[in-house]
């Protein structure tokens, strides 16, 4: 998979099918347009690509906002070159400028390197200023341009699967029903830094991870997951995850990623760890001692293990 920094690079006439979008996550919504993006592109015996955008519009729209992703832009690269389906992908700068073109502009800017045979969105896909460009407007542009477009709606529950419903999972901590909607586990990773041993000290070390600032924190509580470190083609080692601000230990504090592996104890300082959140154990909450404290997380970890084990067994 290619990977082009804006449309420049793009060889002039490319011939393709294509998806526009942001596609944080990416999630089963995001993959089904992306499957049918390949089958067309097989169809007419060309490209399959994907334009996206960073940084996220709401930054630049909004910077008076706080914003937080399902992925980085790296994560996401990531996980569509994983999928193998895509030819090459567009990392379109999202500036005010571009949120200021018009579908037209747009359309005209995209059709200059890329000769578009096919387009293959989401029913409630929108662009251009004031979102003006929806399907229907899309539509009628490709039967004057000469290319196809079609659109897609995945449900699950019997509502549209979208990264604003994602977020809202994981944000109340309801990660396997986000996983469900992902189609994999929602995973963090970052660099393990120093904290101050506390763990070590109660019996059960941890893993203090340093995350980019843009992704989004599961809620407050202990968390069953599968842990992976550099050079593990998966995050498969039983582990459980502290999310929240510690209050038996620390008042005020800022909210950490703690991962505490279940069967090792290995210096990660400075190693890459990544954390796939299973399952919800329960709420962060303060414990009138640290006796009381290590009491409930060996109970947090026996819990973690069966769970986990019962997971990999079925």
């Amino acid at each position: 998979m290619r990977v082009y920094s804006g449309l420049a690079e793009v060889p002039a006439g490319t011939p393709a099918v294509l998806t526009i979008g942001f596609f944080d996550g990416p999630h089963r919504g995001h993959l089904a347009i992306i499957h049918r993006v390949r089958a067309l592109a097989n169809e007419l015996r060309i490209a399959a690509g994907l334009v996206t955008f960073w940084p996220y519009p709401a930054v630049v729209l909004r910077p008076e906002e706080p914003v937080r992703l399902l992925a980085t832009l790296d994560e996401k690269l990531d996980l569509l070159r994983t999928l193998g389906e895509l030819d090459f992908v567009v990392v379109m700068p999202f500036t005010t400028a571009l949120a200021g073109l018009g579908p037209d502009a747009y359309l005209g800017q995209l059709r200059e390197r890329i000769t578009l045979r096919g387009l293959v969105e989401g029913a409630d896909f929108r662009f251009g200023r004031d979102r003006a460009g929806d399907v229907a407007w899309l539509r009628r542009a490709g039967a004057a341009a000469g290319f196809v477009v079609e659109a897609l709606e995945v449900e699950a529950g019997g509502e549209r699967i979208s990264s604003t419903r994602v977020r809202s999972l994981v944000a109340a901590g309801a990660v396997a029903e986000a996983a469900d909607l992902l189609g994999r586990p929602y995973t963090l990773a970052g660099t393990v830094i120093h904290g101050d041993a506390r763990g070590r000290t109660l019996g059960f070390p941890t893993a203090n991870l340093r995350l980019d600032p843009i992704r989004l924190l599961p809620g407050n509580g202990i968390y069953a997951v599968r842990a992976g470190l550099p050079g593990e083609p998966v995050a498969a080692r039983p582990s459980v995850a502290s999310v929240g601000v510690r209050p038996t230990i620390a008042e005020g504090g800022a909210r950490l990623v703690e991962v505490h592996l279940l069967d090792a104890d290995l210096d990660l300082y400075g190693q890459r760890l990544e954390a796939a959140f299973v399952a919800w154990l329960r709420d962060e909450r303060r414990f009138p001692d640290l006796e009381t404290l290590t009491a409930r997380m060996k109970v947090d970890a026996a819990e973690a293990r069966a769970l986990l084990g019962s997971e990999e067994s079925g």
